[in-house]
């Protein structure tokens, strides 16, 4: 196209070239001519500089022509290229012509400047208007070629861009056709999987029967094998004792003969002393002796003296009993004094607290006005919004009647935090959706796992992707009261101090009083307390977990609240509980943790990440602002949530129906199987638990209203109802001693798991049992690496 427009250029300017060619010849005769016309050749000067900006605005044209149709790179680049080489060759030969006719017109003014003046202007410019009209048809042609250029290589982008559609949904339709495939050969490998290992754990199981019947046979034998000999032993040693003791009489009988002689001299010697002791009473009643004389006078006196002694003695003592009857009325009379002095003391402080609390009141009393002003500058820092933005784009459309859209969207999240560059399990991904509906049932999702898989990127990803607010607090060791984490008054500054949590919370917060922070509040919101369990969580946050819990069953203008306290005399800040507002954390177990309660665990959901088995490098990180703006910015709007959000169950029926009572019956079995080691599951962990299922993402989509069972509702029922296995009735297992007693209910619960059909938790409960040092601890989700291969990416 560009060598036939400059063909046709070269003839139409062939011409001109004859004419300067004659003008040529006439440049020796015009010499003297060439003083006078300066002004002439002036004038041509400034019409030449005139052309440029015209060129200029051709090349700016055609440049901005080139941009409005998008063609391949490659493509673009040739033509562009070829463009250019070839419009530059065209505007040089174009300025070479114009210059060769400027210097033949100029050669020719200055060889007829003498004798044709006149004729030569009027030729001068004609030859100038005949180079204008060229230069502008010249001009007008290249459009008109660019243009029909332009449209072919349209025709030709369009031709392109159909096949290429076309090539795109067949690889699309291939891909789907290559997908289902796959999943079909990964559900059939699943299913031959669970069949070779339910088949192992049979024999294992048999063995294990077998082995155990044999121990007990010969453990029963050896009992009794020991039983007979312990009674044999018994009876020889009771004969021994007997002959023990008749040696040792016999001993004692030898040793008394052999000290005091035999029997019969001892009773002879016996019947001599009663003889000699008859004849010296005898003798002693008939007649006193000297020394028994002496000796009676000498009793007779000490006994003079012993009673003078005791007369002594007696006055003495009346007199020390007069002196205590003195001291016992002194102390009773002190104990009187000190009693009044105590009574007076304690009078005399409650004056005081008395007076305290008047001058308190008077000063209240005397300056409600600063009060109030005090009390609004406090409000004022909490309702700050500086350092918050808002949320952008367009609200998320409403359809409550498409059943899918739930799945559509959280796959949406998924994609995007892959094309972010970290991936996250799709059991992960649904379990956390799920738990964070039933924030009635269970207050807050709790993510833990091994540091650097994700935990706390997931809630930050799902928030952003999901248009949603977004706020993440660390937890610090020292939080021991609410007040670390919401914010205290200052009374050294006499002021209140928030913490950016509480700032985020009021905001998020719907309050007619300040209409705005709708942008905030009409939205939903996502709260992540980090490292959660760094201090006790019944510290810091005892207060949120009891009003949150109250908050079930409440009507939508009837929330709880906490009480911020804003200092003395001051009416507190009430922040409402809104149901907009999510609770998320995440927790390490190391020794700088603690561990969660009961009572967090019971209101709470545990969501276990899984060992990465293979590690996965990031080499570039991605822009999570561009990778937003790529998937396009839509908003979460609280109305959007409610629709997903299944509020009641009014009694599945059918087959359904059956489905929830069989897994109510394996809690209740679990729930006996814990009565001899004192552990029980409460209303609270079924009632979540249905909740939990009726309302996981795969269940509401496969959901039929008559009540029938499709093998899709019957799966995704299965993995909801494993999900809550591990995430309520698994930590309520921590701490069951693994030997004994515990052992054999642990064992016992694990067998029911795998007759009940959930045989991939076996490994996790084995690993529970085997890594706790004696008790049982689950920190482990290999199940979900089973029913889902690890994929690529990573978190922090």
């Amino acid at each position: 196209m560009e060598e036939n427009q400059s063909k046709e250029l070269q003839e139409e300017l062939a011409p001109q070239e004859d004419r300067q060619q004659e003008l040529a010849g006439k440049e020796r005769a015009l010499t003297e001519r060439e003083q006078a016309l300066t002004e002439k050749e002036r004038e041509l000067t400034e019409r030449e500089s005139a052309l440029t900006p015209k060129e200029q605005a051709l090349a700016k044209w055609e440049a901005a022509l080139t941009k409005r149709e998008r063609l391949t790179a490659e493509e673009e680049a040739n033509i562009t290229r070829r463009r250019e080489q070839d419009e530059a060759a065209w505007q040089k030969e174009l300025l070479q012509k114009r210059k060769e006719a400027y210097q033949v017109l100029s050669a020719e003014c200055r060889k007829e400047r003498a004798r044709q003046g006149n004729e030569f202007a009027e030729e001068l410019k004609k030859a100038q208007t005949e180079i204008d009209q060229l230069y502008q048809n010249a001009q007008a042609k290249h459009a008109a070629m660019l243009a029909e250029g332009l449209k072919k290589l349209e025709q030709a982008r369009q031709t392109q861009d159909a096949a290429l559609k076309a090539r795109e949904d067949e690889l699309k339709a291939r891909e789907e056709n290559l997908q289902k495939q796959q999943e079909e050969l990964e559900k059939e490998q699943a299913r031959v999987k669970l069949d070779q290992r339910q088949n192992k754990r049979g024999a294992e199981r048999l063995k294990f029967q077998q082995d155990e019947e044999e121990a007990r046979i010969e453990s029963e034998v050896q009992e009794r094998t020991e039983a007979a000999f312990q009674e044999k032993d018994a009876v020889l040693e009771d004969l021994r004792r007997q002959i023990r003791d008749l040696t040792s009489r016999e001993e004692a009988v030898r040793n008394f003969e052999s000290a005091y002689g035999s029997p019969q001299k001892l009773e002879e010697e016996k019947r001599r002393l009663v003889k000699e002791r008859d004849e010296a009473r005898t003798e002693r009643d008939q007649r006193p002796t000297r020394d028994v004389q002496e000796k009676y006078e000498s009793v007779k006196q000490e006994k003079a003296e012993l009673e003078a002694q005791v007369k002594g003695l007696e006055t003495e003592n009346a007199r020390l009993n007069s002196s205590q009857r003195d001291m016992n009325v002194l102390r009773e009379e002190n104990l009187t004094l000190k009693s009044d002095v105590d009574a007076k003391a304690t009078r005399i402080a409650s004056l005081e607290a008395g007076m305290e609390h008047l001058k308190q009141e008077i000063a209240r009393l005397q300056g409600p006005s600063e009060k109030a002003a005090s009390r609004d500058e406090r409000v004022a820092a909490i309702l700050n919004p500086s350092g918050f933005l808002p949320l952008e784009g367009e609200d998320l459309p409403g359809g409550r009647e498409d059943k899918a859209w739930e799945t559509r969207w959280l796959e949406e999240i998924r994609g995007n935090c892959r094309s972010y560059g970290i991936a996250f399990p799709r059991r992960i991904l649904y379990a956390f959706h799920t738990a964070l509906k039933i924030s009635d049932w269970s207050i807050i999702t709790v993510l833990s796992g091994v540091s650097g898989t994700g935990k706390s990127e997931l809630p930050k990803l799902y928030a952003k992707f999901g248009g949603m607010n977004f706020f993440s607090v660390p937890v610090q060791p020292n939080w021991d009261s609410q007040e670390s984490m919401l914010g205290f008054f200052n009374s050294i500054d006499n002021c209140f101090e928030p913490e950016e949590l509480l700032r985020f919370l009021a905001l998020c917060t719907k309050d007619p009083q300040h209409p705005e922070n709708d942008c905030f509040s009409d939205y939903m919101s996502i709260v992540l307390l980090d490292e959660m369990n760094l201090a006790h969580v019944e510290h810091y946050f005892a207060r949120f977990l009891s009003e949150l819990e109250r908050r079930r069953g409440m009507s939508k203008d009837a929330l709880p609240s906490i009480e911020v306290k804003l200092g003395a005399g001051v009416e507190p800040y009430r922040l409402p509980l809104t149901r907009s507002i999510l609770w998320t954390g995440t927790m390490n177990q190391d020794e700088t943790t603690k561990s969660l309660s009961d009572k967090v665990l019971d209101r709470g959901q545990v969501i276990h990440f899984p060992r990465p088995t293979t590690l996965a490098g990031r080499l570039e990180m991605s822009d999570l602002n561009e990778t937003i703006r790529r998937s396009g910015r839509k908003r979460m709007t609280r109305e959007k949530w409610a629709e997903m959000v299944v509020w009641e169950i009014c009694g599945p029926k059918g087959e359904q129906g059956e489905q929830i009572r069989r897994y109510k019956k394996i809690i209740e079995d679990i729930n006996q199987l814990l009565e001899p080691v004192g552990r029980a599951l409460g209303h609270r962990v079924w009632q979540s638990i249905e909740f939990y299922i009726f309302n996981y993402p795969t269940v509401r989509l496969h959901q039929q209203e008559n009540g029938d069972m499709t093998e899709d509702l019957r799966r995704a029922m299965n993995d909801a109802f494993e999900d809550q296995l591990v995430q309520k009735v698994m930590p309520k297992l921590r701490g069951i001693e693994t030997r004994g007693q515990g052992g054999k209910q642990l064992e016992a619960i694990c067998a029911l798991l795998e007759s009940s059909g959930f045989s991939l938790l076996t490994e996790d409960f084995q690993l529970a049992c085997r890594l706790g040092y004696g008790q049982f601890m689950w920190n482990s989700a290999k199940y979900i690496q089973e029913e889902e291969p690890s994929e690529p990416g990573g978190g922090a």
